[in-house]
């Protein structure tokens, strides 16, 4: 439910962070990372590389495309150093803020095209943003563009918006934009290497989904041929014109898989025919105890969670709420189904986000005695309990799965269901 909460449509009041999940990918022997992750070292040579995604719903990189696809199709004003994790200039020749961190100052690199030549200038950023804030384009991320002047009119709380450009930004000349801020913001230039900020060729503006039959990006590589929503392999290959550093492969092909993070991947790795793949679960701790030298740990920003229906009058109670948090074992869900690699959340942003970490949530601890207590107070729980879910990530079905039985247990909620459909579907329907 990440996108409703991005785009304001759901009051937060009654977030419950459940686990922080940390990110391993698993690369064969064979593997080659064309530059973006980890490798064995006799890999250099090759020229073809295998990665398992999940299958894309869309290209656009602020509508929550597979971030792997965001990094091949486009590059931003700054991206994230992959040793250090802070933000370089990649578009970018300078990023200067005022002295207060309220106005910034972008100058662009000379000469930087999308693959179909159209150049990129100040202008190609604003019409980007501003695309991407609007409301009716509904574009996912949208949320992370708050931060400048103007939004609340493209994207208000309630009712339609009033505007469709951000009033914060100022095209100074075809290499220097300007970018007004609501309020001071140290870290903006972490925000310039997310996917919202990244640039649109004048195409996707004009006609999105006739774009996305046949992408065009400004990264490193660009698909071949076109794109079919049924298709089980995506193939895309290096793309000469571009002016930042080259990838190691020639190639790349993006193998979808429908049981992404599960044992098919792991087998297909074992298989040598992917070269990276991202596991969770069961699959995870298989390749952990079978191929510990090529399983690649780092820390991710990745938070499970779940958000309730304040319209629905059973849970008008914060009682009843922190009732249902509190009777979540977070740390047997982090040992049983992910392996133990990740940590019990106790607020909405983890370590692994820079200024995060800190405890926030009183009530994010397993005391199912307080909760039944609590419960009672709240004016305990009448008729059945629905638990809706994205059926493209295996192991958040389970964590929920698992969830479930925890209210049983723990509440006496007998009847708990599951609803685990396709994040295309369940989008609409939450912001319904």
């Amino acid at each position: 439910m990440k996108r409703a909460a991005t785009r304001g449509h759901l009051s937060l009041a009654g977030i419950l962070a459940l686990v922080t999940i940390f990110g391993v990918s698993l690369t064969a022997a064979s593997a080659n990372t064309g530059g973006q992750q980890s490798a064995s070292a006799n890999a250099a040579s090759t020229k073809t590389f295998n990665y398992a995604g999940r299958r894309p719903t869309t290209f656009l990189p602020a509508n929550f495309a597979d971030p792997p696809l965001n990094r091949i199709l486009f590059v931003g004003l700054t991206r994230l150093d992959a040793k250090t994790n802070k933000p370089v200039n990649a578009l970018a020749a300078s990023v200067t803020p005022s002295p207060n961190n309220r106005v910034w100052t972008v100058r662009l690199k000379k000469g930087w095209t999308f693959s179909n030549g159209e150049l990129i200038t100040a202008s190609t950023f604003a019409n980007s943003w501003n695309f991407n804030a609007y409301a009716p384009n509904g574009q996912g991320g949208a949320g992370l563009l708050n931060i400048i002047q103007g939004y609340e009119k493209l994207t208000p709380p309630s009712g339609k918006p009033t505007a469709t450009k951000l009033s914060g930004l100022s095209v100074v000349n075809s290499r220097t934009l300007r970018i007004r801020l609501n309020r001071p913001f140290t870290l903006f230039r972490y925000l310039l290497a997310t996917e919202p900020y990244m640039p649109l060729p004048k195409p996707a503006l004009r006609d999105p989904k006739k774009w996305e039959t046949n992408p065009i990006g400004n990264g490193p590589y660009r698909l071949v041929g076109r794109f079919s929503p049924s298709a089980t392999t995506l193939n895309f290959a290096r793309w000469r014109g571009y002016k930042g550093p080259q990838g190691k492969a020639d190639r790349i092909v993006y193998k979808v898989f429908i049981d992404w993070g599960g044992n098919t991947v792991y087998n297909a790795v074992r298989a040598g025919s992917v070269d990276v793949a991202f596991l969770f679960g069961q699959a995870l701790a298989d390749a952990i105890r079978t191929m510990p030298q090529q399983v690649q740990r780092f820390n991710s920003n990745a938070v499970l969670y779940l958000g309730f229906p304040t319209w629905d009058e059973r849970f008008k109670s914060k009682s009843v709420r922190q009732a249902f948090s509190l009777a979540i074992d977070r740390a047997a869900i982090v040992r049983s189904l992910a392996s133990g690699i990740g940590a019990a959340a106790n607020g909405l942003v983890p370590p692994s986000v820079t200024g995060g970490g800190t405890r926030s949530c009183s009530v994010c601890t397993y005391n199912p005695s307080r909760a039944k207590t609590l419960l009672a107070q709240g004016g305990g729980w009448k008729g059945p309990l629905t638990l809706w879910t994205y059926s493209e990530d295996p192991i958040n079905t389970q964590v929920i799965q698992a969830i479930a039985n925890q209210w049983r247990t723990n509440l006496g909620i007998d009847e708990v269901k599951l609803q685990s459909i396709p994040v295309a579907q369940l989008y609409p329907k939450l912001l319904a």
